[in-house]
């Protein structure tokens, strides 16, 4: 039962109420932090758009757990320290996990059980593997391309215009699979001025930054295609 706490010296000059605390609550979770992933998935809208590369062949009179609930299901169970789906049991029915993937948590259908998941899992074909992984590179580069123009149009707005300069390129490391796919690792040195727009006024430098960068490149009938570009450490010279 509810008791009203009179130890108002733990919360002094913070509540002018008294503290009510109860532990008789039916529905707990320890992984109320999963609320804030899920927020930013849902700005992002990362799994929605992973889902769409999964097709669902399974009859729709049937179906109780959609693709799209049991791939949120297993990001976000891995995301909580609960890779194995094992845990699957004990998570089906934490409100945290429910809410995060889309269900309400008086939902009688909980989310999907071990057995559940591990048929979604072996259930992806290879064709859709090959989407998915596209469809995260072309996230993780638009994902960039949006951070360099917000840098760009941040100057813009100061006054300022940003002219990068690239010095040298030194390949590190190259690593091939398949005849057609590679990791390249090299080391860029840059100088990067930032000018006032429109006239030749140097405001600022920063000169012989040195970035290691990672590459993974595709053979295509035309040549060499970058997928995407990791700036994997930032050092100075």
């Amino acid at each position: 039962m509810a008791e009203n706490s009179d130890q108002r010296f733990l919360f002094e000059d913070v509540f002018p109420k008294p503290v009510v605390a109860r532990f008789d609550g039916e529905r707990r979770t320890s992984d109320a932090g999963l609320s804030l992933l899920a927020a930013l998935d849902r700005k992002l809208g990362l799994t929605d758009s992973l889902a769409r590369c999964l097709n669902d062949d399974r009859s729709p009179a049937r179906v109780v757990h959609g693709r799209g609930v049991l791939l949120r299901q297993r990001i976000f169970s891995i995301a909580v320290g609960a890779p194995d789906t094992n845990a699957a049991g004990h998570l089906a029915h934490d409100p945290a996990h429910m809410l995060a993937c889309g269900r309400g948590t008086n939902d009688l259908r909980g989310l999907g059980s071990q057995s559940t998941l591990s048929r979604f899992e072996h259930d992806v074909s290879g064709r859709e593997l090959v989407s998915l992984q596209r469809e995260l590179e072309d996230f993780a580069v638009e994902k960039e391309i949006a951070s360099v123009r917000k840098r760009v149009n941040d100057l813009a707005l100061g006054g300022r215009d940003l002219r990068p300069e690239l010095v040298s390129v030194e390949v590190e490391d190259i690593t091939v699979w398949n005849h057609s796919n590679a990791f390249v690792t090299t080391l860029e040195i840059w100088n990067l001025h930032i000018y006032a727009t429109g006239t030749e006024t140097v405001l600022s430098e920063e000169l012989g930054q040195r970035n290691r960068v990672k590459y993974q490149i595709k053979r295509r009938e035309e040549g060499w295609q970058v997928l995407y570009r990791t700036l994997d450490t930032t050092f100075d010279g």
